[in-house]
C-alpha cells in the first residue's frame, strides 16, 4: 500500500519580538527618507543660492565698472565708453584717445555676463566724459529661472545705483 506522508502546513507566526523589528525597520527607512529628501532639497537650494550670488558678483561688477570708468575718464581727461552687445551678453569698457573724429579705441576691460542672464533692456554704450559727466542711462537684467531683475542706472551727475527685483 501507500504511504501518504502529510507535511505539517508552515505557519507564519510573528512573536512580539518580531513584530518591533519589523516597526524599527519601517522607522529607520523612513527616517531615511526623509532625510534624503531634505538632504536634495538642501543641496538644490544652496546651488540656487550659489548661482543668484554670481549674478549678483556680475551685476555689481557692471556698476563698479561704470564709477570706474567715471573716475578713469576724469583722472585722465580722455572720455570712456561701456559698450553692451546684449544679444552676446558682452561688456567692453574702452578709452578713447585723441580727438574727436581722429582717435583711437584701447580695450581696458571685457567680459560677459553668465548664460543663463538676458539683457532686456540696455543703451548700446555708457559714456564718460572727461568732466565726470555720465550719460544718463538704464540697463535691465533679467534672471529668469531665479524670477529676479537687476536694474543699474546711471545719471548725468555720475550717480551709479544697483537695484536688485523680483519679479514674483
Amino acid at each position: 500500500m501507500f504511504a501518504i506522508r502529510l507535511r505539517p502546513a508552515l505557519h507564519l507566526r510573528l512573536h512580539h519580538r518580531d513584530t518591533v523589528h519589523v516597526i524599527e525597520a519601517a522607522i529607520f527607512l523612513s527616517g531615511l527618507l526623509v532625510a534624503g529628501y531634505l538632504g536634495l532639497s538642501l543641496h538644490r537650494w544652496l546651488w540656487t543660492q550659489a548661482e543668484l550670488k554670481t549674478c549678483r558678483v556680475a551685476m555689481d561688477q557692471v556698476a563698479g565698472s561704470i564709477q570706474a570708468m567715471r573716475l578713469r575718464a576724469l583722472a585722465t581727461r580722455q572720455p570712456a565708453q561701456l559698450r553692451i552687445d546684449a544679444a552676446r551678453r558682452q561688456l567692453q569698457v574702452v578709452m578713447l584717445r585723441g580727438r574727436p573724429g581722429d582717435e583711437t579705441v584701447s580695450l581696458e576691460h571685457l567680459w560677459w555676463l553668465p548664460e543663463h542672464v538676458e539683457i532686456s533692456e540696455a543703451p548700446s554704450m555708457v559714456t564718460a566724459q572727461p568732466n565726470g559727466t555720465l550719460s544718463a542711462s538704464t540697463i535691465v537684467v533679467i534672471i529668469p529661472a531665479y524670477q529676479r531683475l537687476f536694474r543699474v542706472t546711471t545719471s548725468t551727475n555720475g550717480r551709479v545705483t544697483l537695484d536688485e527685483e523680483s519679479l514674483l
